[in-house]
């Protein structure tokens, strides 16, 4: 059974997912790491940036987490905030938190993308910029917001 979670501070974050975040790191993607979003949460993002990082589970266990972010501060009556990529231009390796590769299927993502295409209220648009051209996850995520 496939879950979706929403944790919108990173001290909020099960064990589980630290060791999800630590498992991609030691693939060597520092942006990947714990310390990484804590640091660029707290020196970078601003304090209008709100976090919200996106668990998928199956079972119980973390598949992956994808890492976003919003400026709470841009509500406006007739526009949507946008959900942000919880990374900057320095953040250049952006991507899917998970341990492996092969870990999530394409039908996972497509779960995950279709529950922040469904949430209320509604986010104006999804920007994952700066996710890599070169990502391997490129084609997947492209697929799956669609």
């Amino acid at each position: 059974m496939r879950a979706v979670r929403v944790f919108t501070q990173l001290d909020s974050l099960p064990e589980a997912y630290r060791t999800l975040m630590s498992e991609a790191e030691s693939a060597s993607n520092f942006f990947s790491s714990y310390a990484y979003l804590q640091t660029l949460y707290a020196h970078s993002l601003g304090a209008e940036h709100s976090l919200r990082l996106y668990g998928l589970e199956k079972n119980g266990q973390p598949l992956l987490l994808l890492p976003l972010c919003f400026n709470s501060h841009q509500y406006r009556v007739f526009q949507a905030p946008a959900l942000l990529a919880a990374s900057n231009y320095y953040s250049s390796l952006f991507s899917l938190i998970r341990a492996s590769e092969s870990v999530a299927t394409q039908d996972d993502l497509n779960f995950l993308l279709h529950h922040i295409a469904q949430e209320v209220p509604r986010w104006g648009s999804l920007d994952l910029h700066p996710l890599a051209l070169e990502a391997t996850q490129l084609p997947a995520m492209e697929i799956a917001c669609r």
